[in-house]
């Protein structure tokens, strides 16, 4: 039995079906195109189900849509709405990230060095590596 699980259903709405590429609001080839059937593909994936006759049918379905060109469909607002709020949220995390190294290394900074040289352990910015000497090293 098939059970329900939001990460799979997510990441099947959020690439096409046909080339399984991820929708991208900022590549115009990636970009959601709705079909007059509600089925959901990449600009590029569109464009070569167009027929000379200037029609389309739908691959997942196959209702026939005629008299559409490509660059009429409409975008998919669903789903460029859900990339446009995973980017803001990906950008907040990483600006929040940057801040709080920032803040670190300003206190650190600004401590004198006794006490710098005590600080604790998740604190630091950078991370030592124990690297091999370069003889033993292969190439």
């Amino acid at each position: 039995m098939a059970t329900y699980c939001p990460e799979d259903l997510a990441s099947r709405e959020l690439s096409c079906p046909i080339c399984f590429e991820d929708y991208d609001i900022q590549d115009v080839k990636r970009t959601p195109k709705l079909l007059l059937c509600l089925h959901t593909f990449c600009y590029d994936c569109a464009k070569k189900l167009w027929r000379n006759d200037g029609s389309i049918e739908c691959s997942l379905c196959r209702m026939l849509h005629e008299e559409v060109r490509v660059d009429d469909l409409l975008d998919n607002y669903v789903i460029i709405q859900h990339l446009r709020r995973e980017f803001e949220e990906r950008d907040l995390e990483l600006a929040r990230r940057i801040d709080q190294h920032l803040r670190d290394l300003d206190r650190l900074a600004s401590a004198p060095a006794s006490d710098a040289a005590q600080a604790p352990e998740d604190n630091n910015v950078f991370e030592v590596v124990d690297l091999p000497p370069l003889e033993q090293v292969d190439i």
